[in-house]
């Protein structure tokens, strides 16, 4: 069963951001697609998914083993905060479920109620 894990990081310049990273990344995948703020990476042993939305990223990491999981989460966020001016120095992962972003933006929405 793969392993899902999302986050959101706020950045007031996220498509900027996104895209100087999108560009150090590619080194290290087998590809990457872009349409219209959303980006998917293949790590060849994991998968992310990338969104910009609303002033933020949204990320989400899939794959079989654990440890791909965590080395691609890493790679992903230390390329977002070597572009970003303002990033928080710790992410939130959430397990992640069927639906892609479910997990985060309802935890996030959540979060926002109290």
């Amino acid at each position: 069963m793969p392993h899902a894990y999302e986050a959101i990081v706020l950045l007031r310049d996220a498509g900027a951001v996104i895209e100087s990273a999108i560009g150090d990344l590619e080194r290290y995948c087998r590809g990457i697609t872009r349409y219209e703020g959303h980006y998917e990476l293949d790590f060849e042993t994991a998968t992310a998914t990338i969104r910009v939305e609303d002033g933020s990223l949204l990320i989400r990491v899939l794959a079989e083993v654990v440890v791909d999981n965590e080395g691609s989460k890493a790679l992903i966020v230390s390329h977002i905060h070597k572009h970003a001016k303002c990033m928080p120095a710790n992410l939130l992962w959430v397990a992640g479920s069927d639906e892609p972003f479910d997990a985060i933006v309802s935890r996030n929405a959540a979060k926002n109620d109290f």
